[in-house]
Order: C-alpha cells, then sequence, then structure tokens
C-alpha cells in the first residue's frame, strides 16, 4: 500500500518551480534584489550591472520590481518577498 502511495504521488504532484529572485524592502526604504538562480544572475548581470552591490545583490526601483512581479508568472518565475 506504501508503494502504490509513492508511485500515485510521484505522478500527480507538479515539482517545484526554483524560486529566481528574492526581494527585500530595506529600513530606508530602498529595494533590495538577489538573484537565486543561474537564470536569475544572467538576466540581472545583463540588466542590473550599474546597480550591484558588493555583496553580488542587487540595487532595484519600485518599477523594476513591479516589473518582475508582473511578468514572473508569465516565465514560470517564483519571486519571494523578504
Amino acid at each position: 500500500m506504501r508503494t502504490i502511495k509513492r508511485l500515485l504521488r510521484a505522478v500527480f504532484t507538479k515539482p517545484e518551480r526554483p524560486t529566481y529572485f528574492e526581494i527585500e524592502l530595506t529600513d530606508n526604504a530602498g529595494i533590495v534584489l538577489r538573484a537565486l538562480t543561474p537564470e536569475a544572475k544572467a538576466w540581472a548581470e545583463e540588466w542590473l550591472v550599474e546597480s550591484r552591490r558588493p555583496n553580488g545583490d542587487y540595487l532595484a526601483s519600485r518599477a523594476l520590481v513591479n516589473a518582475i512581479t508582473s511578468h514572473a508568472p508569465e516565465g514560470g518565475w517564483l519571486v519571494r518577498f523578504v
């Protein structure tokens, strides 16, 4: 019975999608964007080079965050707010 349950769970559950970006609101009303997957890092390197911080995070504007969160579901991306 256990084997059948495991088999059915494996067949009918969708694999988890990776979280692409983590967005953090800072104390001074800034927004920090962290790229968590290689695809997200490549995108950020292409579009956010000048806003890169020494620790690898990126400073982002509200407009950029709105664009990412509105287009994320279309691309199958997951975005997490911290």
